[in-house]
């Protein structure tokens, strides 16, 4: 006889670190390491871009849709890590943009989220908030080999109605770097040509 389904939860205190007032206690694991182990931790394949540990948007796909609660549950749990750890804010903010633009089905959900996280870390509204991170998201997006098309199709979690030239030309700043150091000879073109 099978045991009983036994839920796997995700322990805030003792694996993830505990966060006590405005500091967090150092973990033998960390916040990164919670992340870098996605896999097992949120029972899906996630696009991850850590010092050590890149899981390209190419592996993601590769594995197939996986299913809307469990995605819904880890923008929800990515949303609490990221206002919760200044250390993997960036992180889980970009995870949470890339499974916006990898699934059509959570971009909703993942609006909500950053409306409400932006919100709680005291940001006047969510395209402030993603405007600091713009930068990093960027290059971590270029890193993870997530496709371009995509990032423009989900524009609007970034800008308020932007047409897709111009979007293009916003992120010409921090996209172009990021593309020559990848070597990006095909998405350099792309760009070239969206962005006229």
């Amino acid at each position: 006889m099978a045991p009983p389904f036994q839920p796997r939860l995700l322990s805030v205190g003792n694996e993830v670190g505990e966060v006590t007032g405005a500091s967090e206690v150092e973990h033998p694991w960390g916040l990164r390491a919670c992340l870098s182990r996605a896999d097992s931790n949120f029972g899906a394949r996630l696009v991850v871009s850590l010092k050590g540990k890149v899981v390209t948007a190419k592996e993601v796909l590769a594995a197939g849709p996986q299913p809307r609660p469990t995605m819904e549950t880890i923008i929800i749990t990515l949303a609490h890590l990221a206002l919760f750890s200044e250390k993997i804010e960036l992180e889980a903010v970009f995870m949470m943009c890339v499974i916006s633009g990898i699934d059509p089905c959570q971009r909703e959900l993942v609006i909500a989220a950053l409306d409400n996280l932006s919100g709680q870390l005291k940001y006047t509204s969510r395209l402030k908030y993603l405007e600091e991170l713009m930068g990093s998201i960027l290059f971590c997006w270029v890193d993870c080999g997530v496709s371009l098309v995509s990032l423009v199709e989900i524009r609007d979690l970034f800008v308020s109605n932007m047409e897709p030239s111009h979007f293009m030309q916003y992120c010409c700043h921090w996209l172009l770097p990021a593309l020559v150091l990848h070597r990006e000879t095909s998405n350099l073109n792309w760009v070239a040509k969206v962005g006229i």
